[in-house]
């Protein structure tokens, strides 16, 4: 959080000079212009400032859009992926419908540079919605773009393809298809783990997340045991980070404590349910 609140400071110092040069000769100074309300922008969402975010997204796009259609070749990569930044911000304000119409008109505009974006986008927001076959449907169209780039770059795409795979859990796991649910999440985890191990610092909110949503589907299933043999095992490998940040790290942690909370609770050990309730 300090270096993105470091970076804020210094964007809010570049925007501000390069407004007085923009405000005189728009032509030759809106890229540099829309570029620095984009980081502004991508700042403010990541502490979770989504107003804030949401507001420099706007202007950015209000500047855009007369140049879209008559300079398609230049302004239609920067102008989609101010559309794909906002729909986050919708869909971080769980306002799913409004993200779609930004991803389906950044669709329009997409070439092959950016539509895998767009793809997760869509996908996340038909989730959210609750349309999870067609949120699938895009899932997968994704994976099958991010084979080749992660086979070829597995660093540089592991993050995409892992998070692909998590979503695609997700949307099974919400249709009760807990085998698919589970064959996701393991693939993801098995593909994520021997990353994980070599640069832990790097992989742990995905590595920790992927073992609480499989222990959840596990949970669905009634197989309480293994439930609980992957929430200790989230909550082991978490537990040093939360202890050294615990303001970064309180949510992550508290929603395990609660996971395995509940399932205690349904084995009626209402002591050790007690225990994790209170802690959590």
């Amino acid at each position: 959080q300090n270096k993105t609140k470091e970076a804020i400071i210094y964007f809010e110092e570049g925007l501000n000079e390069i407004k007085e040069f923009f405000e005189k000769e728009h032509d030759k100074f809106i890229f540099p212009y829309i570029h620095f309300l984009f980081c502004l922008a991508n700042a403010y969402f990541l502490l979770n400032h989504i107003e804030k975010s949401m507001n420099l997204l706007y202007e950015a796009l209000n500047i855009s859009k007369p140049y879209v259609y008559n300079y398609p070749e230049e302004f239609a990569t920067p102008y989609v992926y101010l559309l794909c930044e906002l729909g986050l911000c919708y869909n971080k304000l769980n306002r799913p419908e409004e993200a779609l119409d930004l991803y389906k008109e950044a669709f329009l505009l997409s070439d092959d540079q950016n539509l895998m974006f767009i793809l997760q986008g869509l996908g996340i927001s038909y989730l959210r919605a609750g349309n999870f076959e067609e949120a699938i449907r895009l899932f997968k169209e994704l994976l099958g773009i991010l084979k080749p780039l992660f086979d070829k770059e597995p660093i540089q795409w592991l993050t995409h393809y892992v998070n692909t795979l998590f979503f695609l859990g997700i949307c099974y796991h919400e249709l009760e298809n807990y085998e698919e649910a589970i064959s996701f999440y393991n693939e993801a985890l098995n593909m994520l783990k021997p990353y994980f191990e070599d640069n832990p610092d790097r992989w742990i909110e995905n590595y920790a997340s992927l073992l609480n949503n499989l222990g959840l589907v596990h949970d669905s299933l009634n197989d309480f045991q293994e439930a609980i043999r992957l929430y200790n095992e989230a909550l082991n490998t978490l537990k040093p980070y939360f202890e050294n940040n615990p303001d970064r790290w309180i949510i992550n942690y508290v929603n395990l404590l609660s996971s395995l909370a509940f399932t205690y609770l349904q084995l009626n050990n209402f002591q050790l349910a007690k225990k994790y309730f209170i802690e959590a």
